[in-house]
């Protein structure tokens, strides 16, 4: 008779449904998992021929009893926030005389320990996109437990930003790096606007929105990484398109757009990383007028000078809460640097005291989550997939808050709302 095995236990994360995966742990941990409503079991198939799997659960540390049969190596169980489970496996299948034969148990898995998202005071939601199922999502930002949208993305195209482009509402923009197609979503319903589809350059990257013009409407900046042209895109005669430039500073990444000085004017902040510096440009107008560029610039400030070409502008915000918008640094080597602005002049630089796993954490973006001064800022962990906030002080420490594991193929592209 062949007896099938089916290996033992561990853990590793990916899905708002969590993944298990069965290789071996001798002593079985806890997995804390925040916010999810799915665990989901999977496992290397047993040798031989199985004709399933028999699946024991220990639920909030009872006993183990059977729980259910299933012809794949996975399983998913539901859950809800104070759970704790852990599951045994055992193959099933016929020996050589037709007997059916139930194999011995796998090792414990780890225990997964479920508990809720925190709640925030604000309304809004998470746009994530499944990298491997070409779906989008909106989660809560006051409960990121609550999916409240979804739908169908666009193949073979990734987000570029997203904008309050008409009527007040987001629209998420799309681009396809292929063939140049951009299309325009509802932020809200994720629904395609296919009036405002429109075609551009293969070779370009959002930099962020702004109203230029004070209309009421924002614009959305794009700029080419070949030409490093910087085009403006807004809503003309009902489409989607390019309605202007902005004069660019040679051999400059602009990494961000914002009111800097609070003036009223949208500024420009750019990055040479072969210079090593970033220099902010104080505008008087708007920088789509046509202008000469001596005319709308009001004023040139070096933010920050011998800064290593890998480090990169993450984010903006106001950090501190003194209504500056400072800058946000990210190190390859996991660090994070904040240098704090006033009227768009630097003050001050502070590292936040890091924490493991930093390196492996992407900025999303900066905003206001928690109600206190000051912004606070996004990350999502490119490993498990878990958002966190970040509350830094102007010390340097920081508070950090996990927020949901909404799975490792889902991958925040913005925040709406």
């Amino acid at each position: 008779m062949t007896i099938l095995r089916p290996g033992r236990l561990a853990t590793a994360a990916t899905l708002s449904t969590f993944v298990l995966l069965i290789a071996g742990a001798a002593h079985a941990a806890t997995q804390i998992l925040v916010g999810v409503k799915t665990v989901r079991f999977a496992w290397a198939p047993a040798s031989g021929q199985p004709t399933g799997y028999l699946v024991s659960r220990s639920l909030n540390l009872g006993a183990y009893q059977t729980y259910a049969t299933t012809v794949e190596p996975e399983i998913q169980i539901p859950v809800k926030a104070g759970d704790q489970v852990s599951i045994r496996v055992a193959a099933t299948g016929y020996d050589s005389a037709g007997v059916y034969r139930v194999g011995p148990e796998s090792t414990t898995s780890d225990r997964v320990s479920v508990v809720a998202s925190p709640t925030f005071p604000v309304t809004g939601h998470w746009t994530l996109r499944c990298e491997t199922c070409s779906t989008v999502s909106n989660r809560s930002l006051a409960d990121a437990s609550l999916v409240v949208a979804q739908g169908p993305g666009v193949a073979s195209a990734r987000v570029m930003g997203m904008a309050k482009l008409q009527y007040g509402r987001d629209q998420i923009i799309w681009h396809n790096s292929t063939t140049g197609t951009i299309n325009i979503y509802d932020g809200q319903f994720l629904a395609p606007i296919p009036s405002l589809s429109s075609t551009g350059a293969l070779t370009l990257r959002g930099v962020g929105s702004a109203d230029l013009d004070r209309d009421g409407n924002e614009e959305f900046i794009m700029q080419r990484t070949d030409t490093g042209a910087v085009s403006v895109w807004g809503i003309s005669g009902g489409r989607f398109s390019n309605i202007g430039s902005i004069p660019t500073r040679s051999g400059s990444r602009l990494v961000a757009v914002d009111d800097f000085d609070n003036n009223g004017q949208i500024d420009l902040l750019w990055r040479d990383a072969t210079a090593k510096t970033l220099d902010l440009w104080k505008m008087r107008m708007d920088p789509t007028s046509g202008l000469p560029l001596s005319q709308m610039l009001l004023q040139s400030i070096r933010v920050a000078s011998a800064v290593p070409g890998d480090a990169t502008v993450a984010s903006t915000g106001d950090y501190d809460g003194d209504g500056s918008t400072d800058v946000l640094w990210r190190y390859p080597d996991g660090r994070i640097v904040i240098t704090y602005l006033s009227a768009g002049a630097a003050v001050r630089e502070v590292t936040l005291t890091a924490a493991a796993g930093d390196a492996d954490r992407r900025v999303i973006e900066s905003l206001d989550i928690t109600g206190t001064a000051g912004e606070e800022i996004a990350m999502q962990d490119e490993l498990t997939g878990l958002i966190w906030i970040l509350d830094p002080s102007v010390t340097g420490s920081v508070t950090r808050t996990k927020v949901v594991h909404p799975g490792a193929e889902w991958k925040v592209s913005g925040i709406g709302g």
